[in-house]
């Protein structure tokens, strides 16, 4: 018997649909018309990069420090970069429409409760909006990443597939048999993780054919559209990757190709207690993503199967179920050989035993399948199924928190991402400290919920149950919102801030000069990222070390190293801002110089052989420092130490003026020079009462640099008791 519910689209269908819409949608805008400038760099880099290449922009210099990403998304992203070149315009923009692709679930679930589930439109709404402000569609797709079309596409899968299950117009089956091969191509363009969507769906086909004793696509219209989409998907991918990742010749990675070795780990003697950690890590973290759901799902399906005679589900409930069970599975899948020798790696990511990334956006699925079986089947709910569900959480949490929690916590290093999607780590990108993460809390906190989401079911049913969950989603929505992603991008956009306003202006396209970033010390994790996107007609290489200098080009730099006290051609451009961010940017090239000075509002200056003031430079341990000069405050330690700069070698006059108070410099005092962090020491004064005279005091001293040094420090340790102020500091070559 086909099931079919027609859909009377009449003011009140049309209403209900587009409040759904609207207020998910303003739920995403509010967050997503905050953002400025990315911040999972390499992976949004990855992402967009292909689009920008496609609409003329050239960013391989940087992408060929990044592996392979597919370019599917990024297609979706070429209508904002020909409307705008502004990155921060763009970046709100391909945000919204993150936001309105996402804000399609909640009617694709509201249309399938509707059509194919005949459940009433109160509940259904109730459900959709569930979903559809589910923590993984609100928190992780803020950033220009993959994550958003691949939670959208297998919504798409699965209204298309209970459309061809109950549609025997042999026209629309073989349109829809076309397009359906063709998205789940589209969907590995996305990327390679798609493979796990193609699998359910390959799978599905045949199963229904065996089970149902007919087809679900027209084969031949599937078949044909699955060949052509592939084909046209390599075609375009092979000029990308010619072009764009392999146009300054690095080594491709990242791919298939790359991906299928690791299937060695899984099998490894050497790495089984390590995996097996993993996967439990990695179904914790599911497990608590969904409140619990996931493993009510689980035990619901396994009564399912043992009862599958009396309990009579619908052809429609068995391909939702089914669908969401393989793709759950498949991506779980996916995920673990990935991660498969990492799990117990000293040198890997602390947050791989507990990622979540590569199958949070199966999640919406289980929630959804359990809010189903909770409307149509909550003779199946029983307390024996509740106080089953609550046991297995708590056992889940107890294994995690003896044996995956000691290997996530003795690792340092971390993503800045939520925590299985309810709580975020605490701290920056890219190195993080998980140790400060309690377990226990978490599954209480979790627990919790799941206690009177249980509950709730028992006494007061679906609408109030699932309203239990869109407060929890709400609330961790805003949470991660306010606590992490937007301090965090604020501070991402204050990376670049003001070299994009500084340099945005300039026409790179028209005078064709490279950008060379240089951040040796990581003081600015993947600057060079957001710089590529805050000027995104310029081209940005990555460089170790500024030498030699190219002739006609811009280098940027985090330290001072210098290059207007060394080349002749350097010229340091002039920006009071620029120092407080510790960013420091040289026009190289007397005839680039001339011509970027003369055309925009530039003040540069070479200081070779000319005096050059360090003084704002300076960071002090037991000083103060003001707009003017540094107070001592007649504590003992560094009264100034820095500036950190690269110097070549040659004689130097280092000058520090100031006024003496009170006290007296003993031979506790010194001033040296030394480089190296501090190792390496050029040269040390002790006794410093000898440039006193009065009230004031002049440090005059000369010193020669045999080689050329970098992070050269000037450090004057002052004594318990003297109180004075360093007014003036110069260094000069001789």
């Amino acid at each position: 018997m086909i099931e079919r519910k027609s859909i009377n689209f009449s003011t009140g269908n049309i209403m209900t649909y587009s409040g759904i819409f609207l207020v998910t949608l303003v739920v995403h805008l509010i967050v997503a018309l905050q953002m400025k400038m990315l911040h999972i760099s390499t992976d949004e880099m990855g992402v967009l990069a292909s689009a920008a290449f496609l609409t003329g922009e050239n960013w391989s210099g940087l992408i060929q420090n990044i592996s392979y990403y597919g370019y599917g998304q990024s297609l979706l992203y070429i209508p904002i970069y020909l409307l705008t070149d502004d990155p921060v315009l763009r970046y709100k923009l391909m945000g919204v429409e993150n936001s309105i692709l996402l804000s399609i679930i909640p009617l694709i679930v509201y249309y399938i409760l509707i059509k194919y589930l005949n459940i009433d439109r109160k509940t259904s709404v109730v459900l959709s909006m569930c979903i559809g402000l589910f923590s993984t569609y609100t928190s992780f797709t803020k950033w220009l990443w993959y994550e958003t079309t691949l939670s959208v596409l297998p919504w798409v899968f699965l209204i298309i597939t209970l459309f061809l299950a109950s549609n025997e117009n042999k026209i629309q089956k073989t349109v829809f048999s076309i397009i359906y091969a063709a998205l789940l191509i589209y969907s590995y363009s996305v990327h390679g993780r798609a493979l796990g969507i193609i699998a359910v769906a390959l799978i599905l086909i045949i199963g229904y054919h065996v089970v149902c004793k007919c087809s679900l696509v027209n084969y031949i219209a599937f078949s044909c559209s699955f060949l052509l989409s592939s084909a046209g998907y390599l075609s375009l991918k092979e000029y990308l990757v010619n072009n764009l990742w392999l146009a300054e010749g690095k080594t491709l990675n990242n791919t298939s190709s790359s991906i299928l070795p690791r299937l060695a780990n899984i099998f490894s003697l050497e790495n089984l207690p390590g995996n097996l950690c993993g996967v439990l890590g990695q179904i914790y973290s599911a497990a608590m993503s969904t409140y619990g759901l996931l493993i009510l799902f689980a035990i619901i399906m396994c009564i399912l199967f043992v009862k599958q005679k009396s309990c009579q589900l619908s052809k429609n409930e068995y391909i939702i179920f089914v669908f969401s069970a393989l793709l759950f599975l498949g991506a779980l899948a996916i995920s673990v050989t990935f991660l498969s020798g990492t799990f117990k790696n000293p040198s890997s990511r602390g947050d791989y035993p507990i990622y979540i990334r590569y199958f949070s956006h199966t999640l919406g699925f289980i929630v959804f399948s359990c809010l189903v079986l909770l409307t149509k089947r909550s003779e199946l709910i029983t307390h024996t199924t509740r106080w089953a569900t609550l046991l297995i959480v708590i056992l889940i949490s107890l294994a995690t928190t003896i044996f995956v929690a000691p290997m996530v916590n003795e690792k340092n290093s971390i993503a800045n991402i939520p925590l299985m999607n309810i709580l975020p780590f605490i701290g920056d990108n890219p190195v993080d400290f998980i140790t400060q993460v309690d377990f226990g809390r978490l599954s209480l906190v979790v627990l919790l919920v799941c206690v009177l989401f249980l509950f709730f079911t028992y006494r007061k049913g679906v609408i109030t149950s699932s309203i239990i969950l869109l407060i929890a989603f709400l609330y961790v929505y805003g949470y991660n919102a306010t606590q992490m992603i937007l301090p965090n991008n604020t501070k991402d956009y204050e990376k670049v801030g003001t070299i994009q306003e500084i340099l945005g202006e300039i026409d790179f396209e028209k005078y064709g000069m490279p950008i060379y970033y240089h951040d040796p010390d990581q003081k600015k994790p993947w600057s060079d990222s957001m710089l590529q996107f805050s000027l995104p007609k310029a081209k940005v290489y990555n460089i170790v070390t500024a030498e030699p200098v190219e002739e006609n080009s811009i280098i940027v730099s985090t330290t001072d190293i210098g290059l207007d006290h060394r080349y002749n051609n350097c010229y340091r451009m002039i920006d009071d801002n620029l120092n407080t961010e510790m960013d420091f940017i040289w026009i190289c090239g007397d005839e680039l110089n001339t011509l970027l000075c003369n055309e925009y509002s530039f003040e540069t200056k070479n200081s070779c052989g000319e005096t050059k003031s360090y003084q704002l430079d300076f960071s002090t341990q037991v000083g103060i420092k003001t707009d003017n000069c540094i107070h001592s405050t007649g504590e003992q330690g560094f009264l100034i130490y820095g500036p950190y700069i690269s110097l070549r070698a040659g004689e130097y006059q280092i000058n520090i003026k100031g006024e003496y108070e009170s006290g007296t410099f003993t031979n506790d005092s010194y001033f040296d020079i030394v480089y190296g962090g501090g190792k390496k020491q050029v040269s040390k004064y002790v006794n410093l009462q000898q440039f006193t005279n009065g009230n004031t005091f002049n440090i005059d001293i000369t010193f020669t640099l045999e080689d050329d040094v970098s992070n050269c420090e000037f450090r004057l340790y002052v004594n318990e008791g003297v109180i004075c102020s360093i007014e003036d500091i110069t260094l000069s070559s001789k």
